[in-house]
C-alpha cells in the first residue's frame, strides 16, 4: 500500500493542480510558466533574452520572427509590427520578470 500511495502521489498532486488551475483561472508559485514579451526590434528582443539568461529568470528564451499586430489605441485599430520573445520559466519568477520588463 506503501509503494503504491508514493506512486500515485505525483498523479495526484498534478491533477490537483490542474483542477485549481481550471476552476480558479490563477496559478500556483512555484510550477512552470511560458511568458511572452513584446519587443520593437529583434536587437532589444536579443539584449533582455540576453539579459534574463545571464540572470537565470528562465530556462530557455525563443525570439520569434517579427509579426504583424492589431490593437485598440484610443477608440480605433491600429497596427503595427514587433518581435516576440517566448520564455519557458517558473511561476515564482515572473513578478521579478515583470519588474524588469
Amino acid at each position: 500500500t506503501m509503494i503504491l500511495t508514493m506512486m500515485l502521489y505525483p498523479v495526484m498532486s498534478m491533477l490537483a493542480i490542474q483542477m485549481y488551475t481550471a476552476l480558479s483561472g490563477g496559478y500556483l508559485p512555484g510550477h512552470h510558466s511560458v511568458l511572452i514579451i513584446n519587443c520593437p526590434t529583434e536587437q532589444t528582443a536579443k539584449d533582455i533574452g540576453r539579459y534574463i539568461m545571464e540572470k537565470k529568470m528562465a530556462a530557455s528564451v525563443n525570439i520569434l520572427p517579427r509579426t504583424s499586430t492589431m490593437f485598440y489605441w484610443k477608440g480605433a485599430i491600429q497596427e503595427s509590427s514587433e518581435i516576440l520573445l517566448l520564455l519557458r520559466t517558473r511561476t515564482s519568477v515572473i513578478q521579478r520578470l515583470s519588474d524588469f520588463v
